[in-house]
């Protein structure tokens, strides 16, 4: 039981924590319920993380080098723009998380948490297609 419980902590601490990791493990887990050959689920998983990264480093890029721009029209011209900061929601969310007198659902908890909601909403929202005719659900959001 401890192996168990080893591998578990693993996977929830390395895996479900990391975005990148999170978003792979969905593709596979939908290559898998489609009956891809393993190949194929190994390929999905390795192109979904990838290309994750690709656009955390494109947007990374974008962000870092245009704000300097929009400050200096904000000084010259006197305009009001920002780029939107791809990690402000999830800063939100952690600083959120860690305040113990914030909103009792979330007050304390760690980030992981949120992964293991969108964990259990995916495979909620799975359960809903695969019951179409009662739900009428057809589609994975």
């Amino acid at each position: 039981m401890d192996i168990l419980m080893s591998c578990w902590k693993f996977f929830a601490q390395n895996i479900l924590t990391q975005p990148a990791y999170f978003i792979g493990l969905i593709v596979a887990i939908g290559y898998i319920l489609l009956k891809k050959k393993w190949y194929d689920v190994i390929a999905g998983f390795i192109k979904a993380v990838i290309g994750y990264q690709i656009l955390l480093v494109g947007s990374g890029g974008l962000v870092t080098s245009f704000r300097p721009v929009l400050v200096g029209l904000e000084e010259r011209f006197n305009l009001s723009a920002m780029v939107i900061d791809p990690y402000f929601g999830q800063n939100a969310v952690q600083s959120g998380m860690a305040d113990p007198n914030g909103p009792a659902f979330i007050a304390g908890r760690s980030f992981s948490s949120v992964m293991f909601l969108l964990l259990f909403a995916f495979i909620l929202n799975i359960l809903l297609v695969a019951f179409k005719k009662q739900t009428k659900q057809r589609a994975i959001f």
